[in-house]
């Protein structure tokens, strides 16, 4: 089974052939006989919503997208349609948050493919394949992830982490304290906090609630959320193969 975050396949569908109509056809192509189940899950409207209430700064530094590229989504949504591919839109849920919900409830049952070049998704590394994630990301855990990007920060995301903290500070950590810090940070345990931390913290960063609390922050920003069910339910859509109605779609906007 391939789950596929759909803005970030339509971001490097357009980095090969430029935002023009010229992708719609080539994904229609790509789609319309897959040779496994494929869900195609894409950002919901106002899918910052919930991460916004808890940390507002969060997104506000991407640029808003062009009224040319939102066409260019909706004409993609609209040809998949017509193939046999599940698509996936809750509204006030990111993709991220799907997709984490969809690995949680189907990962037993089958064997996963995640289709996105997105660092965040190799929290899910233990439970699905992921092909596309960078290299850089491969070194760590799945959870050591979610702990790199609160703690050194996540400059995409709008994610500050901790001041003073740099990824030479988190590589100087062994594993093992790593993985004692995740505990810490997961069981909201202070006290043990500071004892793990104690010898390979960087001097110059004072260990105070505060700052914990901040790096607890973050790192459930980076996490996924579950996504109820009837939700995930609500924004489903099962698509069907019809190249007569995808090319009248198509022709509409002269593809």
């Amino acid at each position: 089974m391939k789950i596929i975050d759909g803005n970030n396949m339509l971001h490097r569908e357009a980095e090969i052939v430029g935002w023009g109509i010229h992708p719609v056809r080539h994904i229609f192509t790509k789609y319309c006989a897959p040779n496994e189940t494929t869900i195609i899950v894409w950002d919901g409207p106002f899918g910052n919503f919930q991460r916004k209430k808890l940390f507002p700064p969060y997104k506000q530094n991407r640029r808003p997208k062009e009224e040319s590229r939102y066409k260019f989504f909706d004409m993609a949504k609209g040809v998949l349609r017509f193939t046999p591919t599940i698509q996936v839109e809750c509204p006030n849920w990111e993709a991220d948050d799907v997709i984490g919900t969809l690995i949680e409830q189907l990962h037993t049952k089958h064997k996963l493919k995640v289709e996105s070049n997105d660092g965040d998704y190799w929290q899910h590394s233990e439970k699905a394949f992921l092909p596309m994630i960078s290299t850089k990301w491969k070194w760590m855990s799945a959870k050591e992830c979610l702990l790199y990007k609160a703690s050194v920060g996540d400059t995409k995301d709008g994610i500050p982490g901790i001041t003073g903290f740099g990824e030479i500070s988190f590589k100087a950590m062994t594993k093992e304290t790593r993985h004692r810090i995740i505990e810490c940070i997961e069981s909201k345990d202070f006290q043990r906090f500071e004892t793990v931390t104690y010898e390979e913290w960087p001097k110059r960063v004072k260990i105070t609630v505060d700052l914990f609390n901040e790096l607890c922050l973050y790192y459930h920003l980076n996490s996924y959320w579950t996504v109820p069910e009837e939700e995930i339910k609500a924004g489903t859509r099962v698509g069907s193969f019809n190249l007569t109605a995808a090319e009248l779609f198509m022709g509409k906007f002269l593809i």
